[in-house]
């Protein structure tokens, strides 16, 4: 391979990542002729976005090494992989060194350490990051509403959640299946419609996320009605959007209707996860109408064997 300057290279590392190439990412990377701190955190946030967070670790313990100064995107995104590695010792040590260069104020830096904080149950720490400064940005906003929710405290989650309707930040669309799954956890369907009322305002409700918390939050509270309202306005479900419905149909004792959506979704040629071949038949099962779901099954021998191992189990 000819030489090539440090942007081409860089750029390459990118579209390796990108196209979840990461070996071939790697490999590049450990022959380039010459590495800048855009080349060191390419690798550092292309390994941590592929659940790679150890190799990214021992990435940034090499950049030191070499002498190469982190910038702030190398942080925002080491402190992540921290997060996902429930590593608190190196996070810990890494904030001290975002403090020494100055980068602590930096959106994606503070944000980036409350959920660190948060994922290694430490979130009156988070909230200590979060009270440094004031703070307009809702991915800052988001990262402490969805750390309290993580650590189970979801008075706090939606208190968080309103405080940034108080003072005109809006939400998007991680905040609100925060604060809807935390109205979930509380099967608060009072406070759920609340919420479900501001993501129509600003037309969030019929995105797949959104609406997807929405149906667990109007199944868990017994309320399938809603739940089919709303499922059937999100335009692009997912195989979470089925599986919440048709979940929540058969555990309220809708079993024809679970049925139906079943057969819809099958027809659909949906990919169907380990919970559609779990949760849905066995629910089925229990209204002594989940062998019917064979007939949809008939081309797909795979999918008919995986379910009928479910629901041929007493």
């Amino acid at each position: 391979m000819p030489q090539r300057d440090v942007a081409a290279w860089n750029a390459m590392i990118y579209g390796y990542f990108e196209n979840g190439r990461v070996d071939e990412a790697v490999k590049l990377f450990e022959v380039m002729p010459y590495r800048n701190v855009i080349s060191w955190t390419s690798v550092i946030s292309g390994l941590d976005q592929h659940g790679r967070s150890d190799e990214t670790l021992l990435t940034f313990k090499k950049m030191l090494g070499f002498f190469v100064e982190p910038n702030s995107s190398t942080f925002a995104s080491v402190i992540t992989a921290c997060a996902n590695a429930r590593d608190l010792g190196l996070g810990s040590e890494i904030h001290a060194y975002v403090v020494k260069l100055g980068y602590l104020y930096d959106t994606y830096v503070t944000a980036s350490l409350i959920t660190l904080y948060a994922n290694c149950m430490h979130v009156n720490d988070s909230y200590k990051v979060f009270s440094e400064r004031s703070h307009t940005n809702v991915v800052v906003w988001t990262s402490l509403l969805t750390g309290y929710g993580l650590n189970y405290n979801h008075n706090e989650a939606l208190k968080v959640f309103g405080d940034m309707i108080r003072i005109g930040l809006l939400p998007n669309q991680s905040s609100f299946t925060s604060a809807l799954n935390s109205s979930c956890e509380m099967e608060s369907i009072d406070l759920g419609r609340e919420i479900h009322g501001v993501a129509v305002k600003l037309g969030l409700n019929t995105d797949a996320f959104v609406g997807n918390s929405l149906v667990v939050l109007y199944s868990k509270c017994g309320n399938i009605n809603d739940g089919l309202v709303v499922f059937k306005e999100i335009p692009e479900k997912n195989i979470v959007s089925w599986n919440s419905i048709i979940v929540g149909c058969a555990q309220h004792g809708y079993g024809n209707w679970a049925l139906t959506l079943y057969a819809q979704m099958v027809r659909s040629r949906v990919d169907m996860d380990d919970i559609t071949f779990t949760g849905g038949p066995l629910l089925l099962k229990k209204s002594d109408i989940g062998i019917h779901c064979f007939k949809y099954l008939a081309d797909d021998l795979e999918a008919m064997s995986k379910m009928f191992r479910i629901l041929s189990c007493d």
